[in-house]
Parts: C-alpha cells; structure tokens; sequence
C-alpha cells in the first residue's frame, strides 16, 4: 500500500507511482509492504522535476550553431538535453556557456515543429520502520520537454 493505494508486486507497471509532476512533487509516500506478520514501512518525498526556463513552450526559435536553453535541476543527476523535428536530433553540451545553460547545434534542423527535453535522475531517499529489507533501491526521472517551432 503507498499512502492508502494498493500495489500490484505482480504487475511491473502498478509499482511506478506516476503523475503530472504538479501532483506528486514534494508529496511524501508512506508505502508498506507486508507479509505474514511482519511489515516495512518507507516513507519518501516526491523532489521537484528538472524544468527549462528559457525558451518557454511553443517559442520560435532561429535555428541556429549555439541555440542556449537555460534550465533548473534539483541536485539530482543531470542525464542530458536534446533538441528535436520529427526527423533530427541535437544533443546538448550541457553547462555551456555557463552552469544551468545548455548549447544546442540546431542549424541543420528544417524549419516547422520541435521539442527540447531534459532528463535528470532524481535524488530520493527513503527512510524504513518496521522489519528492514535486506536491500533497498529508490529511483526516479524528472522530464522536462518543450514543444518549439525551428525558424
């Protein structure tokens, strides 16, 4: 159970615990698992996802050698930035020019409609009560996406 919810151990997908990052972020699950008599308890806090500051969604954007995305991450692990069109793919040199800038080489992009997104490995810890698991892995991915149109 997590915050009154059952969960399924036997169906994958019912353990994510999903939703728009609006409603889960700096929620706090309790989730207990119990067998027999015995029981788990833990108990950790949704942190915020990854956001892109600049440009802001449905912007026009010149396609260009140096296009700069700033962005905020929440101390978790920054996996990368990408730019897209139905057809091509930019990766971003992150922290360029700067820290929480990224650069994107977007000149050969066509013009019409595109996206940027980001993913970070999130921070989350967890603390147990009851009887300890012998292992314990929390996890999580914060995702960012914009759609732009490439002028």
């Amino acid at each position: 159970m997590c915050n009154g919810k059952a969960i399924s151990l036997h169906n994958p997908q019912a353990q994510n615990i999903e939703g728009a990052t609006s409603t889960v972020e700096g929620h706090t699950f309790h989730c207990t698992y119990s067998a027999g008599s015995t029981s788990a308890t833990l108990t950790f806090t949704i942190p915020r996802a990854p956001v892109i500051r600049s440009p802001q969604e449905q912007a026009q954007l010149p396609r260009s050698k140096n296009t700069v995305v700033i962005y905020e991450t929440q101390g978790g692990t920054l996996m990368g930035m990408v730019a897209l069109t139905p057809s091509d793919k930019a990766i971003a040199r992150l922290n360029t020019p700067s820290a929480g800038q990224a650069t994107i080489d977007t000149s050969s992009f066509p013009a019409g409609a595109g996206s940027i997104s980001l993913t970070e490995t999130l921070n989350i810890q967890a603390t147990q009560s009851g009887t300890a698991f012998a292992s314990l892995k929390v996890g999580g991915t914060g995702i960012a996406m914009i759609e732009v149109s490439w002028v």
